[in-house]
């Protein structure tokens, strides 16, 4: 009896000891583990602001136009020169996500207008405002998959922190995850919610007594937050469109009842197993397969129920979400996104476990794994680094040509507010101005949604028309097959869509742009916004300033457009590859400015000569290390011939085996190796005589062979060969299938031909 009545007091004792160790003695690294989640955070935020602005690619034209473009038609206002897609039209988007960029761009203006920063720093303010915002929301993510790996593993495990290492390796995080595309914040706000999801729910169903112990208050709060975020949601869609709207449901309807989705590709039914899931995991594609299948049939007895349980979960949702996925027609990689993190914390313990003896010891037996880590690390990093600074990169460069243009050549004095309205108005503003602001044109001959827009034009009085890719709406079956939209028009035929749709047609261009025009031919220039179109009406456009195009179009507009003042005025980079014959090239700008034209003329001139010299320095310096070569061949070859000569006796060879013009030393008290080399002999380190090697002079050079052909009948040399060459070469008998084949044409010619130059070679190293 005493002994069973101790046992528990000192539980009690040691269980109060260790709440008061906890609050008190214990406190330092309590609140140094504190303190490391949030430098993780830390560490995350700026090292995705950094991701964010590295990123200098497109990707997928929904970064922009489902984004961007609404939340600046919010921001700025109706007219100012936003594109709204056919989607905002139908009212099939959620107005919230652009809602936030649009405070972002509220703010941001303003900031730039009470620090009065130039226009075009004004611009880049505003471009890296929604990257840096969109960092911010990929952070976090990034931190509450580390928060969700240790709710799976263990807090501060080696998995958890596997986790951290491959979703900040992860080179399609990089790529994608600070880009303003809407699935991007929808995989920030998917593992913040399986984090905070309540796992333990269908344990507690099974303890009536336990859930009844929650509150009211508790139970119900789930449903109380649902409630405000649909009555927010309903409410900015009020305000946006102008009218009561449920968007999914008309999202439903367009993309399911009417099949409009397949209006913009159609893709196989593996699509997101053999493409979907290799462009999310890259190089960590095995470790998750294998964390699957560990998750769905091989329980970890190292971890709790629960902890299997979640697993289990995570491991079903990623494969039953691809596969209710696939039934669409349309896929694309990113609608599985929100996917990844899940797939990241499956794929930890694998990867931990194949990784961490290696890096742990130092056995040598492990050094093919860790060569194995470190390839893969650089691997990660090279894909990441081309996918966003490489690969098409080319649509935003060519963006911020168009900036710069528009501020060296088009802003007058009086900059024009980003906010004010694009419509003819902008004149007025500065009128008085000693330089009159002029608008700027440009016209983008690509596939539609191939460039980002107002997102990057920035600047109000930079009209620009591109060609539309309208679904097509409320048509029949019938009319839908043999539809076609304005790029499938006009890459049917370039020639005669420029024919038809153009003002002046192909006969009548402007001869200048709109900044070297007075102010009366100015208002017959003045160009008309028509950035959201009917696709069933007939679209005239007016020829531009600038005409943007990639390198594949190049050739028919040369031909189409060879009578006109354009030429070509920039020229950059895209893609070295592309699955769009359309997209396949650099991207290509011509202009009207002669003088703009002349500068790029002479800038790729000095790029072609200063590329030029590089090759030509580059073969010389090869060129010189075959000439080395030579030489050490040479001296090589004096050596063994100056080693016969010494033992020429043995061998029954005389002085005349070799030119007469060589003198040898003969000298017999020379024991040295140098001996046995000629005293002429260019090569010759320690000749015995007094004059040293550098001082003798000869009159032999390396001979070109195109020199020796033709001079050969002229050529005369100092010496022959000891043998003759008649009679001595054995007479070669080709066989029968080799002369008289039908697939080695003019055999006779060819061996005819190997022989001449065999002998002009035996000449010219002789």
């Amino acid at each position: 009896m005493p002994s069973t009545s101790t046992r528990p007091r000192k539980a009690r004792s040691t269980t109060a000891d260790s709440k008061t160790e906890s609050g008190s003695i214990t406190s330092s690294p309590r609140q140094k583990d504190s303190g490391t989640p949030q430098n993780i955070l830390l560490f995350l935020i700026a090292f995705r602001a950094l991701n964010a602005l590295c990123v200098r690619t497109f990707f997928q034209p929904d970064e922009f136009f489902q984004s961007l473009e609404p939340a600046w038609q919010i921001a700025f206002g109706g007219d100012s020169g936003a594109w709204i897609t056919w989607e905002w039209r139908h009212h099939l988007r959620s107005s919230i996500h652009p809602y936030i960029f649009a405070a972002v761009y509220y703010v941001s203006n303003l900031v730039s207008g009470y620090l009065s920063i130039s226009p075009l720093h004004r611009a880049n303010l505003l471009l890296a405002a929604p990257k840096l915002t969109q960092a911010l929301f990929a952070a976090v993510g990034d931190f509450y998959t580390w928060k969700l790996a240790g709710k799976v593993y263990g807090n501060s495990s080696y998995e958890a922190w596997g986790a951290l290492a491959l979703t900040v390796l992860s080179p399609w995080q990089w790529f994608c995850s600070t880009r303003t595309l809407s699935n991007c914040l929808e995989t920030s706000l998917t593992v913040v919610a399986l984090y905070l999801w309540p796992w333990g729910w269908p344990s507690e169903l099974s303890y009536p007594q336990r859930a009844s112990s929650r509150n009211d208050s508790t139970r119900n709060k789930p449903s109380t937050q649902r409630s405000i975020v649909l009555g927010i949601s309903t409410l900015l869609d009020r305000i946006y469109y102008g009218s009561w709207t449920f968007p999914p449901f008309k999202f439903l309807y367009f993309n399911i009842a009417q099949s409009l989705a397949i209006f913009y590709g159609r893709n196989d039914w593996h699509y997101y197993l053999s493409q979907g899931y290799p462009l999310l995991l890259m190089t960590t594609l095995p470790f998750s397969l294998i964390g699957l299948f560990q998750a769905m049939f091989a329980k970890q007895r190292s971890l709790t129920s629960q902890q299997n349980s979640i697993k289990c979960r995570l491991a079903v949702v990623c494969t039953f979400m691809p596969a209710v996925l696939s039934l669409v027609s349309h896929k694309e990689v990113r609608f599985i996104y929100p996917l990844l993190p899940a797939l990241i914390i499956l794929a930890s313990q694998p990867a931990v476990k194949f990784f961490l003896p290696p890096i742990s010891s130092r056995s040598r037996s492990n050094g093919s794994r860790r060569f194995l880590l470190i390839f893969l690390s650089l691997v990660n990093i090279y894909i990441a680094y081309y996918t966003t600074s490489s690969h098409a990169s080319g649509v935003l460069n060519v963006m911020d040509y168009f900036r710069t243009q528009y501020v060296s050549h088009y802003l007058g004095d009086t900059p024009p507010r980003l906010g004010y309205p694009a419509g003819l108005s902008s004149f007025s503003s500065s009128s008085s101005s000693s330089v009159m602001p002029t608008v700027m044109t440009i016209g983008f001959l690509m596939p539609c949604h191939s460039t980002p827009w107002r997102s990057h034009l920035i600047f109000p009085r930079i009209h620009a028309w591109a060609l539309s890719c309208e679904p097509p709406v409320n048509l029949n079956s019938t009319e839908k097959s043999t539809y076609l939209d304005e790029a499938d028009l006009f890459y049917e035929d370039p020639a005669t869509f420029l024919q038809k749709n153009m003002q002046g047609e192909l006969r009548h261009f402007p001869s200048k742009p709109a900044y070297q025009l007075n102010s009366n031919q100015l208002t017959h220039h003045r160009p008309s916004s028509n950035t959201s179109q009917d696709p069933t009406m007939p679209h005239h456009h007016l020829w531009p300033d600038y005409l943007a195009f990639f390198a594949q179009l190049e050739p028919t507009l040369r031909t189409s457009l060879h009578s006109s003042p354009y030429a070509e005025c920039y020229r950059t980079w895209n893609t070295a590859w592309h699955d769009d014959w359309r997209r396949k090239g650099d991207i290509v700008v011509w202009c009207l400015d002669q003088t703009i034209q002349r500068e790029w003329r002479e800038h790729t001139q000095l790029l072609n000569q200063a590329g030029w010299q590089r090759h030509m320095q580059q073969r010389e310096r090869q060129f010189d290390k075959i000439i080395d070569g030579f030489r050490k061949e040479a001296a090589r070859g004096s050596s063994f011939f100056g080693t016969l000569s010494g033992v020429r006796g043995s061998f029954g060879l005389g002085s005349s085996f070799l030119p007469a013009s060589w003198s040898w030393s003969s000298s017999p008290s020379s024991s040295s190796s140098s001996s046995y080399l000629p005293t002429t002999w260019p090569f010759s380190h320690s000749p015995p005589t007094s004059r040293r090697w550098y001082q003798v002079s000869w009159s032999w050079s390396w001979p070109s062979l195109s020199a020796l052909q033709r001079n050969a009948r002229r050529w005369q040399l100092t010496w022959s060969w000891p043998w003759s060459w008649v009679g001595r070469r054995k007479h070669t008998r080709w066989p029968e299938w080799m002369t008289e084949s039908p697939w080695v044409p003019d055999w006779d010619a060819l061996v005819k031909k190997s022989k001449s130059r065999g002998k002009s070679e035996r000449m010219l190293w002789s």
